[in-house]
């Protein structure tokens, strides 16, 4: 049996329910309740065809609408990938200026204005794995440093990665998680947010483990974190 452990000083969990003003946004949450992201994995994959690798479809829309149904103060999306040689796993969705087609745009606009019309917030997760791209989609992913991955727990493989060069980080990352963001805020998106966790991209350049770098984006916790220090126009 699980031991209980009591809890001396209660929190009144009303609170929960209150509305939640974002201070830079002024957007409003209905409540504290959020909807973690969780990659659907419903997007099709085929590098070969663009038209559909990648795009987002009904059944998106159809989940997402349920969730805010479910009375979710904030929902948030799954990975967004900001590069198609990068994703976290095939099936993840994708926006990129190569693969930005209005039939696309159309799909994300009906996911972000079904969960809306709940009065809850959708918010993006966008990301680029780095390394951490599965050896079928890339065998030489970029990253902060040429430190490989492992075969993980679950027996999936990776590649070799190659070091971004410092203006490679502005073309290849920087710039696109712009422009993702961008084609978001366009379709109704309330905000995104950074995946900079679970040994992804920004994560591989924040942690010391894999960022070796000597140059400005490497060494000191200030150089590692710069490139969240985005400026970039698309």
């Amino acid at each position: 049996m699980t031991k209980r452990i009591p809890v001396e000083n209660p929190v009144d969990p009303k609170i929960l329910g209150d509305s939640l003003i974002f201070p830079t946004s002024k957007k409003v949450a209905k409540n504290r309740f959020m909807k973690a992201p969780l990659s659907e994995n419903l997007a099709k994959w085929d590098p070969t065809n663009a038209e559909i690798s990648g795009a987002p479809s009904d059944l998106h829309v159809n989940l997402y609408e349920k969730w805010a149904a479910g009375g979710f103060g904030v929902v948030v999306t799954g990975n967004v990938l900001t590069d198609e040689m990068h994703l976290e796993s095939p099936g993840n969705t994708i926006i990129t200026k190569e693969l930005d087609f209005p039939q696309r745009r159309e799909i994300w606009k009906k996911i972000a204005s079904r969960a809306k019309q709940h009065g809850t917030l959708i918010i993006a997760q966008i990301s680029n794995a780095g390394r951490q791209t599965a050896l079928i989609v890339n065998p030489h992913p970029f990253s902060s440093s040429e430190v490989p991955l492992k075969r993980d727990a679950y027996g999936r493989e990776y590649g070799t990665p190659i070091a971004l060069t410092e203006e490679q980080i502005q073309t290849e990352i920087i710039q696109k998680f712009v422009y993702t963001s961008k084609v978001l805020f366009e379709c109704g998106f309330d905000g995104i947010e950074l995946h900079g966790a679970h040994g992804y991209l920004i994560a591989q350049f924040l942690s010391r483990t894999t960022n070796k770098r000597t140059d400005k984006y490497g060494g000191t916790p200030q150089n590692r974190a710069r490139i969240l220090n985005f400026n970039a126009k698309v």
